[in-house]
């Protein structure tokens, strides 16, 4: 495992080709998925995709599962739940199923024998097309999706999500709106209260923006795009695409620069194959402090883990994928040189990637041609950039020097931290002591 295979480059190329190449092989394919808050008869049979009453259906496994079990009982579960299979199994039941869910609805699509690339996406499509035409015939339906799966192939458990239930509600205990309303005050005190009469449209945005944050929905690129739209135009700024690549292009190749170089040396440090190959205290890489209420802070040492990457990708010079992504960023870091040029491919992928929104925008505005997974690829990037320049819009609007000057000055600052860094004297300068002192 991670061992030098021996094979030369053209051996292990031509190994990539013929596994690209292979001829999958068929198999018979049964998906199960979910719905919180729904109910149904026992049991509805819609072709290929049967819907089971949840409750019913965990009571029946337990029932055909117990010493005195009724063969009735037993014939009238799926072959993949009855006793002796691994989803039956009563010492798994309460991690595999839902345990405490009373109002639930299992579904079992049967995608039949063949070879299906998402098998999942093929079983999810079908179940929520029959619950949406459902929901359209019962006036609307209160049936929530799964996140989950369990895929069976050939009678056996594949693949599955943990937990299979309902989606997760974020914990109270890690949401930190109340300390971050702390952290505001001393920056907004002074300006409230704000006097922007746009303040009520930059309100409604931004909860919208924020309700998707967590999702790849594509439903959520139109509103994410409209904001970004509306906040162009109070820059002054058309088309919207020019507003994004001007103000936030350079920013988040400079943020992606610094991201990879963090991430790549702590997973390295703390990875448990690498530690035997590892001397550095990986606790370092974090400085602790505390705010004026005593309440721990940890803030990222950007600076240590770029002292580090050299001796790292020197040191882990093996086949292991942390250690080629050390390598890769070590490579892409080596001269200043090499970090404008990284820079400068990371701002072309930005722009890029802001064609592509604009083309799935258009596309589900117009009624045109859109493929979902481009749409679902795209989506994140769009929620990320709205709720970006929604975030400096408010500043704007708090502290009353407005939305237009907020991002003007951004811009400004991106625009000189990448002016100057072809001639900084080292990537530390470039990426540290120019980000100090702009």
């Amino acid at each position: 495992m991670n061992a030098d295979a021996g094979l030369a480059w053209a051996e292990r190329l031509d190994l990539c080709r013929r596994w690209l190449r292979r001829t999958p092989t068929a198999a018979h394919h049964v998906v199960w998925l979910g719905y919180d808050k729904a109910r149904c008869f026992w049991k509805v049979e819609l072709g290929p995709v049967t819907f089971y009453d949840g409750s019913e259906l965990m009571d029946l496994m337990a029932q055909a599962s117990s010493e005195d079990a009724d063969e009735r009982a037993v014939r009238s579960l799926p072959p993949e739940l009855r006793p002796g299979t691994r989803l039956a199994d009563p010492n798994a039941r309460d991690l595999d199923w839902p345990k405490e869910l009373r109002e639930w609805v299992a579904v079992r699509v049967d995608l039949g024998n063949g070879v299906f690339a998402d098998p999942v996406r093929s079983a999810r499509e079908q179940a929520d097309a029959l619950v949406q035409l459902a929901g359209f015939e019962a006036g609307g339906t209160s049936w929530e999706a799964f996140g989950s799966y369990k895929v069976v192939v050939d009678g056996e458990l594949h693949a599955q999500s943990h937990p299979f239930g309902p989606r997760r509600e974020p914990l109270v205990r890690s949401d930190h709106t109340g300390e971050a309303l702390e952290d505001l005050a001393d920056r907004v005190d002074s300006h409230l209260p704000a006097t922007d009469p746009h303040l009520g449209d930059l309100i409604a945005a931004s909860a919208i923006v924020q309700s998707s944050r967590a999702n790849n929905d594509p439903a959520g690129i139109l509103p994410d795009v409209r904001s970004i739209e509306s906040m162009a135009a109070r820059c002054g700024a058309k088309p919207w695409q020019k507003h994004l690549v001007d103000c936030y292009a350079v920013y988040w190749a400079r943020m992606h620069v610094l991201a990879e170089i963090f991430n790549a040396v702590e997973q390295a440090v703390t990875d448990f194959d690498l530690r035997q190959h590892v001397q550095l205290p990986r606790d370092k890489l974090r400085e602790y402090s505390s705010d004026h209420r005593g309440r721990p802070l940890f803030r990222p040492r950007d600076d240590l883990a770029l002292a580090w990457l050299p001796g790292l990708a020197r040191d882990l010079s093996f086949h292991h994928a942390r250690a080629r992504r050390v390598r890769e960023v070590a490579r892409r870091t080596a001269t200043v040189a090499d970090l404008t040029a990284w820079v400068g491919e990371l701002v072309a992928e930005f722009k890029a990637d802001v064609e592509r929104l604009a083309r799935c925008r258009n596309s589900m505005s117009h009624g045109g041609p859109l493929n979902l997974d481009v749409a679902r690829s795209v989506a994140p990037f769009a929620n990320q950039l709205a709720r970006s320049t929604l975030a400096l819009a408010l500043w704007g609007a708090m502290d009353g020097r407005g939305v237009a000057q907020e991002h003007a000055e951004l811009q400004a600052r991106e625009d000189e931290w990448h002016r100057r860094l072809p001639s900084c004297g080292s990537v530390a300068d470039a990426l540290i002591e120019l980000d100090r002192n702009p």
